[in-house]
């Protein structure tokens, strides 16, 4: 059996508002039974039901994200200074989001990073390897980006913009290229992240 579920919320002509869209917390969307209706044994049922729908909220008002760059250069790197899990080379840039409506509902950012064409992930490093110019790993450095300090990890969700009321607000970030051998290999590569963000 393959179903979708949608939410779909209507509301009389006006001017909507940012908020929750129900005060209903649960939700049984269908229940299948086995043998009469109202059967609740569960192995001879089915049901299913949407929990903490009270948590969900419109937003009248989205963010927009951007960032004070699309591309990062690293510049050259000089194998004579390679450590490994030293930083050869990093950069700052900022993310700002911004709403052009004067709704002052609060409201939360987290983003979700996962790798872009010609970059790999380390295994259990958060690390991204990028890629050299036949699309191979280029084992020899490693990408990371940090928030305040901290790792953004990559394919699960983390926190980005903390609540708040502002319309617009900025994110200093710090972008590390990392070597990950003291004998480095000779060549150019490539590598690239995508971000989603989601607001709460």
């Amino acid at each position: 059996m393959t179903y979708s579920l949608f939410l779909v919320k209507k509301s009389a002509p006006g001017t909507n508002s940012s908020g929750p869209i129900t005060q209903l917390i649960n939700y049984k969307a269908f229940q299948i039974s086995g043998d009469s209706p109202g059967m609740t044994d569960p192995r001879k049922s089915y049901s299913l039901t949407v929990r903490n729908m009270n948590l969900i909220n419109y937003i009248l008002c989205p963010a927009t994200v951007s960032f004070s760059t699309q591309n990062i250069d690293f510049g050259t790197l000089y194998s004579g200074q390679a450590t490994p899990n030293k930083v050869a080379s990093h950069r700052k840039l900022t993310l700002t989001a911004t709403r052009r409506c004067n709704d002052d509902t609060v409201f939360s950012m987290s983003t979700y990073m996962k790798p872009a064409n010609f970059s790999t992930i380390s295994p259990g490093e958060d690390l991204l390897i990028p890629h050299d110019v036949n699309n191979k790993p280029f084992n020899s450095v490693a990408f990371e980006l940090r928030r305040n300090g901290i790792r953004i990890p990559f394919n699960r969700e983390s926190p980005m913009f903390d609540a708040s009321k502002d319309i617009s607000r900025s994110q200093d970030l710090e972008a590390n290229l990392i070597w990950r051998t003291d004998k480095p290999r000779i060549g150019t590569f490539t590598g690239g992240v995508i971000m989603e963000f989601f607001h709460r």
